[in-house]
């Protein structure tokens, strides 16, 4: 299932909701200002990330600003308790499914939710239209 961590109605969150309902993608919207995080969600998170929490963490707003301690003397406890008490700490949007993550709204990349027989067809299509323009 794929999972979409929005907190506003920002362009990307809505262009990454258009995406998933055109490409007929399930997926739970988790809404920041609301919902509850669990240390487990932000684990999940992390565990998906390339730089580690350099991918996921904003550098701007107040979410940032409102840590009491510098964020990078932060243990990984530390961090996550954090993210869980304060979720805008979070990019947004942030997709995740059990192999991939993405921040925020990349025409391109969102492709990798797509199933994978999804991706070889339409791969093929490509191919055959390439092919008709020559």
């Amino acid at each position: 299932m794929i999972k979409l961590y929005t907190a506003v109605a920002n362009s990307s969150s809505q262009k990454v909701r258009r995406w998933l309902k055109e490409h007929q993608l399930e997926y739970k919207e988790i809404d920041l200002t609301k919902d509850e995080l669990t240390k487990e969600e932000v684990l999940a998170i992390f565990s998906l990330t390339e730089e580690g929490s350099d991918d996921v963490i904003t550098r701007r707003g107040k979410a940032i600003q409102s840590l009491k301690e510098d964020f990078y003397s932060l243990t990984i406890k530390e961090l996550i308790q954090a993210i869980v008490d304060n979720p805008m700490l979070l990019r947004q949007p942030l997709i995740i499914d059990n192999n991939h993550l993405q921040v925020g709204y990349h025409e391109e990349d969102i492709r990798k939710f797509l199933p994978r027989e999804v991706r070889k067809v339409m791969i093929k299509d490509f191919a055959k239209k390439r092919k008709a323009m020559k």
